[in-house]
């Protein structure tokens, strides 16, 4: 049940999500634990194509072995 305190437009499961992945990608060690620990080229791939930021973050772990 949503609390009575919170009105439907700041609780949503959409606002909540968009929050966390927010946060997530804004914090820069997540980000490059994430790519140390990820083995498939093709999701690095992906990830790279998904905004600057995570191009920024991923492409040197997806050229890393080349």
């Amino acid at each position: 049940k949503i609390p009575h305190s919170m009105t439907p437009t700041t609780y949503t499961p959409h606002n909540t999500m968009s929050s966390a992945s927010a946060q997530f990608a804004s914090t820069s060690e997540l980000l490059l634990f994430l790519g140390e620990v990820i083995a498939n080229r093709k999701l690095l791939l992906d990830l790279c194509l998904t905004s600057k930021i995570f191009n920024t973050t991923f492409m040197p772990f997806l050229y890393s072995e080349l």
